[in-house]
């Protein structure tokens, strides 16, 4: 739902694909624009698969990026963070286009075994570059960048 900031009825900021079997929508996460966000889409049955789409304010359509467990996280300046289960993965992201690219990189964090778990989804940006397994070493090199820096 989406609220205008001088105040007002909500309004539906996305709408459920049912001929996909869509659910729920969750834990939205904007872009640097201001108006795009990702978003965790499921059947809404409390348990996994999920994917990770991206909407648009305005529009009440939306685009499923990939399968996925949790929302997505924009790490700047342009990776996406959201887990695959019990992994946590990196992918691009081309804020252009706003398409995916390139294979999800796993990340050496462990998650809860509780992850799969509804109300277990939500990943917070704060922290990235404390992350074990180096952001700024030698994961980068497998996403394709010069670094997290």
């Amino acid at each position: 739902m989406r609220v205008s900031a001088s105040g007002g009825e909500p309004q539906p900021a996305t709408r459920l694909d049912l001929a996909q079997s869509e659910g729920t929508h969750r834990v939205p996460q904007f872009l640097p624009d201001g108006r795009t966000f990702l978003f965790y889409s499921s059947g809404g049955t409390g348990t996994e698969p999920g994917k990770l789409c991206i909407g648009r304010l305005g529009s009440l359509d939306h685009r499923c990026l990939t399968a996925a467990s949790s929302g997505g996280v924009l790490v700047p300046p342009h990776y996406v963070v959201y887990s695959r289960g019990k992994t946590l993965v990196a992918q691009r992201l081309d804020l252009d286009s706003m398409e995916l690219s390139g294979e999800a990189a796993p990340l050496e964090v462990d998650l809860p075994s509780n992850l799969g778990t509804s109300g277990q989804r939500a990943l917070s940006g704060i922290g990235y570059r404390g992350l074990p397994g180096g952001l700024d070493g030698a994961q980068s090199s497998r996403l394709g960048g010069p670094g997290w820096r």
